[in-house]
């Protein structure tokens, strides 16, 4: 297996739907899903696959295949934000004893740390991996960093029939220069990767989120590296508390009861976005463990079938495989 980084470098803004919907506002939030990845690779691999086909790549419906039986050939993580060469990580759910030093006391830090929704890969180890000698860095997690800027756009659809109006405000993010968001790929065939960047250079022309219709989300390049040697590190550790889940989850069995430790859920749902029909239908919802949540033990996860009951032109499948983080914790904390 290798592991790669995939970085989305943006021309301009990129409207990313909130989990929590609003009441006459459209949000935007600064994580892109690992199910919302997934759609965008199946829906261009599929426009595409005669191509790949012919450069020796074996058929989609057979990829697919292999994720519907258990065996996906590669697995991704929810796309997280980066600052040039730095890596951000979702805050684990489950606080970590090495925050919080004596020199400050953790009543004056507890509530801008539950502020932070991201934290830096340095600290992101420090988090996971208890040791005294790393006591008290929650007073730089404090400087919460900007990756870009928020902007509300008020949009007035008109009815056609009565031309009455209805004004709504959707919002855009702009990232910082040499700012975007990245995703982590392993990839159990190497064979796939060459097919894989194939398929990530196609996506930078249709480009990614919502409202790509006024222009959002177009990208400006995507490149795929191998994963540093910091970031491998992560994944090599060996767990004696629990794992951190960075990616969407979706479990084989459907209650974590004793696994569960601590976490989120996310309520997905949203509308089939296919190029190979012209029926716009809302997929079935489906609740799912969000990045940060914490667990004792952890299955590999699953597709969730969302197809409509009215819809027959394809299959409709959420991405809910687990990817995950060894976590470590003292021993007077275990």
């Amino acid at each position: 297996m290798n592991r790669y980084t995939v970085k989305f470098h943006f021309h301009h803004s990129v409207h990313l739907g909130s989990d929590v919907p609003g009441i006459g506002e459209e949000s935007s939030k600064v994580i892109l899903h690992s199910d919302t990845i997934f759609s965008a690779l199946c829906n261009v691999w599929a426009q595409i696959d005669w191509y790949l086909q012919s450069q020796g790549c074996i058929p989609f419906q057979e990829i697919l295949d292999l994720f519907k039986s258990g065996k996906p050939p590669f697995k991704i993580s929810s796309g997280f934000p980066f600052s040039g060469m730095e890596y951000y990580l979702p805050k684990p759910l489950i606080e970590s004893k090495s925050l919080y030093s004596t020199r400050c006391p953790k009543s004056q830090l507890e509530k801008d740390v539950k502020k932070v929704r991201f934290i830096p890969l340095e600290y992101f180890m420090k988090w996971i991996v208890e040791k005294d000698d790393d006591m008290g860095f929650a007073e730089k997690l404090n400087e919460n960093k900007n990756f870009g800027i928020r902007n509300l756009i008020p949009k007035t659809p008109v009815n056609r029939i009565d031309n009455s109006s209805n004004i709504y405000h959707t919002e855009n993010y702009f990232f910082n220069n040499l700012c975007g968001l990245y995703t982590i790929v392993e990839i159990y065939d190497d064979n796939l990767k060459k097919h894989l960047e194939s398929v990530l250079k196609h996506i930078e022309l249709f480009g990614l989120g919502g409202n790509r219709n006024t222009g959002q989300g177009a990208l400006k390049k995507i490149i795929m590296k191998a994963a540093p040697d910091e970031m491998n590190d992560l994944f090599d550790l060996s767990s004696n508390f629990g794992y951190c889940l960075i990616s969407l989850y979706y479990p084989l069995k459907s209650l974590l009861t004793k696994e569960a430790l601590a976490y989120e859920l996310t309520l997905r749902k949203g509308w089939i976005g296919t190029h190979s029909t012209n029926k716009s239908l809302k997929k079935r919802t489906c609740y799912m463990f969000s990045e940060g949540s914490m667990f004792s033990d952890i299955d590999m996860g699953k597709l969730v079938d969302t197809k409509p009951k009215m819809f027959n032109e394809h299959e409709v499948w959420q991405y809910g495989y687990s990817m995950t983080i060894p976590t470590r914790k003292s021993n007077e904390n275990q």
